[in-house]
């Protein structure tokens, strides 16, 4: 919802639904995390999907980011436009369109594409030749997830040697994503799932100077193994984002680092049906559904029973009793990037007064 707000406006006056940020929160998880990257010896280029700003991406790199990890090429050229120039776009290089502004936005910017196979890296040697441009590239690894990602050894050092023979391009490096946690899985599991990660990463770096192929950039960990990229000796760089914003999934990982709550979705009671029942005027066309399910803040004995499109159904416990029709609550988020995708704009508090309002563009563009 765009809603129509001035800084100044307390919260009890804006209209909901309505993306919430703490901005106290929102710093200090800011520095805590850029003072950690920094105290670990490693660079940070933090994931723009969990925030889709303009405005919060300048206060990364004003932090000490070296740049911003992307999800598409698009959203790379949107950063382009404010000087943002270290890009690493993680979407695989593929389709005519795709391979043209890539390049292009070499041009004025420094961006980094991601490779698995060969037919991705030629066709972008091709296209960069033929813009008279050079592009950075990283061989993508499969370190476990199963998805994107070269096979490590042989198929991984072929790879490399094919970018580095290939005109336009430079190699730079490697990247590989762990994932993401799963419902269920332990600190312990991450531990071993990350372990088992900067292994490999760690062996292929050591494969490709052995071979004399460039590797200076190591680059992966997300929010939930950030504790873990932190130690690893074999990463450069951190991908983590959405750690500042410690949404519902990731809140275990970031409290590991002393996170705080930032982001949370403002609601309005609209009905009462029953002593134990209260609707809320936000369902999923507001609040993403994800593995884990919206809590209210302030009102732990209160819990989401249903969730339809534009209301949420809460039940109700003793001291949730109290609410009443008009009564505004907070919702944690259970999906952040989702979640931000659904809306247009942060409405930035302090204390309960309206300082900021951050514009959001969403990738519902093609690219």
């Amino acid at each position: 919802m765009n809603t129509v707000v001035l800084p100044g406006d307390p919260k009890s006056e804006v209209q909901t639904p309505a993306l919430c940020l703490n901005l106290d929160s929102f710093e200090a998880n800011l520095q805590r995390t850029a003072s950690a990257v920094r105290a670990a010896g490693k660079q940070w280029r933090p994931n723009s999907k969990s925030h889709q700003s303009l405005d919060i991406a300048k206060r990364l790199i004003h932090a000490g980011a070296i740049g911003l990890t992307c999800g598409c090429v698009a959203e790379a050229q949107i950063f382009a436009t404010q000087s943002i120039r270290d890009l690493l776009i993680t979407q695989l290089p593929v389709g005519n369109r795709r391979i043209r502004q890539l390049a292009e936005l070499c041009k004025i910017a420094d961006p980094i594409a991601t490779c698995d196979h060969y037919v991705q890296a030629e066709a972008l040697s091709q296209e960069c030749q033929r813009q008279g441009v050079r592009c950075r590239a990283l061989v993508e690894i499969n370190v476990g997830l199963e998805r994107t990602g070269a096979r490590p050894g042989r198929d991984t050092i072929e790879l490399a040697r094919g970018i580095d023979r290939l005109p336009g391009l430079i190699l730079s490096g490697i990247m590989g994503i762990e994932g993401n946690r799963v419902p269920g899985e332990s600190i312990e599991d991450i531990d071993r799932k990350m372990g088992a990660a900067s292994g490999i990463l760690a062996h292929s770096r050591d494969i490709f100077l052995q071979n004399g192929l460039c590797c200076g950039i190591v680059s992966g960990v997300g929010t939930d193994s950030f504790p873990q990229g932190l130690r690893s000796e074999s990463l450069t760089e951190i991908q983590a984002g959405s750690i500042l914003f410690r949404d519902e999934p990731t809140s275990k990982s970031a409290s590991r680092h002393d996170a705080s709550p930032t982001l949370t979705l403002l609601s309005t009671v609209i009905s009462r049906p029953g002593f134990e029942r209260a609707v809320l005027d936000a369902g999923t066309d507001w609040l993403a559904a994800g593995t884990a399910t919206p809590t209210i803040k302030d009102w732990p004995d209160a819990r989401v029973l249903r969730q339809y499109a534009e209301h949420l159904v809460l039940e109700l416990g003793p001291c949730s009793r109290e609410l009443r029709i008009g009564d505004q609550v907070e919702l944690t988020i259970p999906h952040l990037a989702a979640t931000v995708a659904l809306h247009r704009q942060f409405l930035g508090f302090r204390q309960h007064q309206l300082e900021a309002v951050w514009p959001i563009f969403t990738r519902s563009f093609s690219g």
